[in-house]
């Protein structure tokens, strides 16, 4: 699960906070869903968290990004909300209900400062590097910072 964290699921994110064209949003907004699906479907299947009552591993791995899909890819992807009554929904709802993950988790606000950036394609070499390794992900067509 990790793995697919790191090799699915971050690579996805970036790439599709750096396209610039509505297509290739459209196109990694697909895969995006489609990486976290597959966690989901691979969870404990009433949860809250991915191995059932308590917070784990994968969660705490998972978690940063949970929080970055509301509060960054919402803001400049238009990310959906998870739907109503789904594991997704009840896996996310918990995440940003722990006290643990709410003293770390920084004002909206911040995260959008942070990401400004790269939502209007400007990242520096090492996220494209990140993203594009292994060919895991496509080209969004971002523009480089000092290239």
């Amino acid at each position: 699960m990790l793995t697919k964290i790191n090799r699915k699921i971050i690579p996805s994110f970036d790439a599709l906070l750096i396209a610039s064209s509505s297509d290739k949003q459209s196109a990694l907004t697909t895969t995006l869903q489609s990486a976290i699906t597959d966690l989901v479907n691979a969870s404990h299947i009433t949860g809250p968290f991915f191995l059932g009552a308590t917070i784990s591993f994968v969660d705490v791995m998972f978690v940063p990004w949970i929080i970055r899909l509301s509060r960054v890819l919402k803001y400049y992807r238009q990310w959906p909300d998870p739907e109503v009554g789904t594991r997704w929904k009840r896996w996310v709802q918990a995440v940003e209900a722990d006290e643990r993950v709410r003293s770390t988790v920084s004002e909206e606000s911040s995260y959008q400062a942070v990401y400004e950036g790269a939502s209007k394609g400007v990242v520096g070499q090492g996220m494209l590097e990140w993203v594009f390794a292994n060919g895991e992900v496509e080209d969004g067509g971002g523009e480089v910072m000092g290239a």
